[in-house]
């Protein structure tokens, strides 16, 4: 069992006082701790939880569910109550609930050995391939790779649900630009075995140590001191309102190089804060040590002034992954803003934002010939009445290519199929949202020659002369340099083990094409194209749904 009482929930997932009772029995079962202790922490854990939810913007994370019943919202991470109660919000990627016999032994409390991290990238990546490759390959290829597909499905049967949702979050938090969350890090934690917070910490820690051994920076600081003796400037009102009567003071300011900079201030403010959480031996441990080292180290006393003067302090490079859990830690910057820090800590990520990054690195890292931006913001889709641009459009994806341009728009849900089975469980907002940025983005996939007579708009100028047809006798070369690219969109939804039955509907060609929707106002009213290929040398603007792996 984890070395702290932690309640394992799912997104959207409902929660009472009893299942923490639960949670805190098998936490206390070799503690010989009476059902009376047992319920009066309950009761008072979810006092605390209550209360947590009360605070400003805090139901975004947890909300009341009834009188009785909390619910997690779209925030994974974890939240810790001031009795060192933890509960971790972990994705919704099972149809089953944390327990049963989904779990491995280690979280049904049979042994003391906790499974291993694990994440392979090479075989990961081809992973993603083959994602992608299922949507734009011909349906004699993804008849060949149905078995092999098939295959390495049984053989990545997932084993145990808190494991492999906490192993999705790990690997989703690595790809975050500007974060402090790296594989790496994460991959030396070598087990599963502990809670959020200690992984978070342990990582922190981790960097800490690094970033000593290469030697901790000093630098000049300026510091006012009533003195004995004359050094630096002499500060004449505080000479007067201090050492009026005491000439042989001197009142001055002085720069002295010191340990005692801005980035290990914030550093030392850190590792005090950490240590009033409620954290395993071995982890405080830890901690206690690093403490030790930066002792003589004052700590920060205005953290945002503090941060403002690292931003300009270039000597300090190797501090950068650091001050990054310095912020995470003491501005909770981990996407979220939560209120009541004295009732609560929390580490809290939309998923939503968390997947879309995903999906954005390692198609980066798999894909190539193709140029990858996520949010663009390229374009706007209406203007106002004094001819001002409004409504931003900001796909999740664009990759480009020489040929094509294909839209990405992530969707962190688990589409239902049940109520019709002709729409596959796609939601008609989606393909609302989809048709948007078709739309405006098939401007840059038209001919090439008009490229010139669009302003930066993509208006056509009043004084430019009407598009007309290629001669016949232009060069070959000429009319495939001037080809429009096609354009495709795409619907990314996560592949896990509530979209396998959903997957496999997908993949399975339909009259030996590829199963894939065409939106009627792209296709031209005199004409009716009826295969894969007519519709794409028709511009037609097809829309496709892949299902994006989580785990190698």
């Amino acid at each position: 069992m984890p070395n702290l009482p932690t309640l394992h929930i799912a997104e959207y997932e409902s929660f009472t006082q009893d299942d923490i009772k639960i949670c805190l029995d098998k936490f206390c079962r070799s503690k010989n701790k009476s059902l009376n202790f047992i319920e009066s922490k309950a009761q008072k854990i979810f006092a605390e939880l209550q209360e947590f939810v009360k605070q400003k913007n805090n139901g975004s994370f947890l909300r009341f569910w009834g009188s009785n019943t909390l619910k997690a919202q779209n925030y994974v991470g974890l939240i810790q109550t001031k009795s060192g109660f933890c509960v971790e919000i972990l994705p919704k990627t099972f149809d089953k609930d944390f327990g049963g016999d989904n779990l491995c032994d280690y979280h049904k409390g049979n042994t003391n050995k906790a499974p291993k991290i694990k994440f392979g990238k090479q075989k990961f990546a081809t992973k993603v391939e083959e994602c992608l490759k299922h949507i734009t390959s011909n349906p004699k290829t993804i008849a060949e790779n149905k078995e092999s597909k098939n295959q390495n499905a049984q053989q990545d049967k997932l084993q145990c649900s808190i494991c492999q949702s906490k192993q999705i979050l790990l690997n989703c938090l690595a790809t975050l630009k500007d974060s402090p969350f790296k594989q790496s890090h994460i991959a030396s934690l070598q087990s599963l075995n502990l809670p959020l917070l200690e992984v978070f910490i342990q990582m922190f820690l981790a960097e800490l140590e690094r970033l000593i051994h290469r030697g901790l920076k000093s630098d000049y600081r300026e510091i006012a001191q009533n003195r004995a003796f004359l050094k630096g400037k002499l500060l004449f009102n505080e000479q007067i309102k201090y050492n009026l009567i005491h000439k042989e003071r001197f009142f001055t300011q002085s720069d002295e190089y010191s340990l005692n900079s801005a980035p290990n201030r914030l550093i030392k403010r850190t590792l005090e804060f950490l240590r009033t959480l409620s954290l395993n031996p071995k982890t405080r441990t830890k901690l206690d040590f690093l403490y030790f080292i930066f002792e003589e180290i004052t700590p920060s006393s205005h953290i945002e002034r503090d941060f403002a003067k690292c931003k300009s302090m270039r000597r300090f490079k190797e501090y950068e992954l650091v001050l990054l859990w310095c912020a995470i830690f003491l501005q909770q910057k981990s996407f979220s803003a939560y209120s009541g820090s004295e009732r609560a800590f929390a580490l809290l990520f939309p998923m939503e934002r968390l997947f879309e990054s995903f999906v954005g690195h390692w198609l980066g890292r798999s894909i190539e010939h193709h140029e990858i931006k996520l949010q663009e913001q390229r374009y706007h889709f209406m203007q106002d009445f004094q001819k001002v641009d409004i409504f931003q459009l900001k796909p999740d994806v664009i990759m480009r290519s020489e040929s094509e341009i294909l839209i990405l728009d992530t969707k962190w849900k688990i589409p239902d199929s049940t109520n019709d089975e002709k729409r596959y469980g796609i939601a008609q907002s989606d393909v609302y949202q989809m048709w948007a940025y078709a739309s405006k983005y098939a401007l840059e996939s038209t001919l090439q020659n008009t490229k010139s007579k669009l302003d930066s708009k993509g208006i056509k100028s009043q004084n430019a002369p009407e598009i007309t047809e290629l001669e016949s006798s232009t060069d070959c070369k000429k009319i495939e340099a001037n080809k429009p690219k096609q354009l495709k969109v795409w619907l990314i939804y996560p592949l896990c083990e509530r979209t396998k039955a959903l997957q496999e509907k997908w993949q399975k060609p339909t009259q030996g094409q590829p199963k894939q929707w065409y939106f009627k106002a792209s296709i031209p009213h005199n004409k009716s194209h009826k295969t894969h290929e007519e519709n794409q040398e028709n511009g037609t603007i097809s829309l496709f749904v892949a299902f994006f792996p989580l785990t190698d």
